[in-house]
C-alpha cells in the first residue's frame, strides 16, 4: 500500500517537469514565465511536504519505488552494492539442483 509521501513526491516531481515545459512555451511566446515559476514552486513545496511526511529521508531510488507502489507494481529492492535488483517472478526463480 502506498502512502501520502509517495503521492506528494510523485506529484512534486511531475509539477517540476511540467514547469520546464511551460517555461519553454512561455519564453517562445515571448511572455514572462510566471506560470512556470508558480508551477515549479508548487512542485518544490509538494516534494518538501512529501519529505516531511516520510518516515525516512528521500533518496534518488525512492522515486522508482514510489512509482511502483502507487501503480501497484513490484517495488524495486536495493542491493548491498547500491544497485537496483530486478524483482523475481515465479517463472524466473531458480530451481534447486538435484
Amino acid at each position: 500500500m502506498s502512502n501520502l509521501s509517495d503521492y506528494l513526491l510523485l506529484a512534486g516531481i511531475a509539477l517540476c517537469v511540467i514547469s520546464v515545459i511551460v517555461a519553454i512555451v512561455q519564453l517562445l511566446q515571448t511572455e514572462p514565465p510566471r506560470g512556470a515559476v508558480i508551477t515549479l514552486l508548487l512542485g518544490i513545496v509538494l516534494i518538501f511536504a512529501g519529505a516531511y511526511t516520510a518516515p525516512k529521508p528521500f533518496q534518488p531510488q525512492d522515486i522508482l519505488s514510489a512509482w511502483a507502489r502507487v501503480t501497484g507494481g513490484e517495488p524495486v529492492s536495493q542491493g548491498e552494492d547500491g544497485s537496483a535488483d530486478e524483482p523475481e517472478t515465479a517463472g524466473e526463480a531458480e530451481a534447486p539442483a538435484n
